[in-house]
């Protein structure tokens, strides 16, 4: 049973490995603590400020969940009606969604400071893109308050 099996067992291997850095995503966003009110007002832990990603429960292309890259690396999925967030070193960050690379939200993160990034859909020539775009403190944090927040304050992006 092992000769029929052996050629094909390299492949099987490389298989599974390859899958195991995905198990970790499968129930990353999912739901943990209901409305994101209550963290609105938390605020990063002491060194650290706080980006929240979200996207509001607008409907139009609500079938569409773009990731979210900050500075390259993949931090979460831009889904309706949800928001998380990440604490993260102060310094500068380029965040954007895969469904628009071409539109990058720049900006300084400060100890303390807690960042808005919203998902936005976002007329491009003749096609609608949803693009991660900066928004101010005050309409970042009311527009959050009835979103449902989602698990992912996992390492800060570098």
């Amino acid at each position: 049973m092992l000769r029929r099996f052996g050629r094909s067992l390299p492949l099987f291997i490389c298989l599974l490995a390859s899958s195991l850095p995905l198990a970790g995503c499968v129930t990353q966003g999912r739901p943990v603590t209901g409305t994101a009110a209550a963290v609105a007002s938390d605020g990063p832990a002491s060194g650290l400020g706080r980006i929240y990603f979200y996207r509001d429960e607008e409907a139009f292309m609500a079938a569409v969940e773009p990731g979210i890259i900050v500075n390259g690396k993949w931090v979460g999925t831009a889904r309706y009606g949800e928001v998380f967030f990440r604490d993260a070193l102060p310094g500068r960050y380029e965040v954007f969604s895969t469904h628009n690379d071409d539109d990058v939200a720049a900006f300084t993160l400060a100890e303390g400071e807690q960042v808005y990034i919203k998902t936005v859909p976002r007329l491009d020539g003749l096609s609608t893109e949803l693009t991660a775009v900066k928004v101010a403190p005050d309409t970042g944090a009311a527009e959050i308050r009835a979103l449902e927040l989602v698990q992912g304050n996992e390492p800060a992006p570098q």
